[in-house]
């Protein structure tokens, strides 16, 4: 069991450090200018990304929220990066159309005229 426990701590430390790179580049930002956004040392985003060290959970917390993604999308535990936001809206905003925006512009303009 303590094997299996520390086979997903070592897995998720390196599926954080992989998601936090893509996030990152993505975003087209150094790490220093990350560590910087985050007021970290010019070398903690680095070892992050290495997996030398590991966040604590305040630390992921925030970067999470710099990312506007969920904490457990960091570190592995959903592939959905929006799953902190409400599963109502998350669904309603997957699919909204473009004809429905169209239409809800229209129907505010009209209100708007008369």
């Amino acid at each position: 069991m303590k094997v299996n426990l520390l086979f997903k701590e070592m897995n998720a430390i390196s599926i954080f450090s992989e998601r936090l790179k893509r996030l990152r580049t993505g975003r087209k930002i150094s790490q220093k200018q990350l560590a910087k956004q985050l007021n970290y040392g010019y070398t903690a985003v680095a070892n992050y990304e290495s997996g030398r060290n590991e966040p604590s959970i305040s630390d992921l917390c925030r970067i999470a929220d710099f990312f506007n993604v969920s904490v457990d999308y960091l570190v592995g535990r959903t592939e959905n990066m929006m799953s902190h936001k409400s599963p109502e809206l998350h669904k309603l905003l997957n699919n909204i159309t473009l004809f429905d925006i169209m239409s809800a512009v229209q129907h505010v303009k009209n209100d708007m005229e008369g």
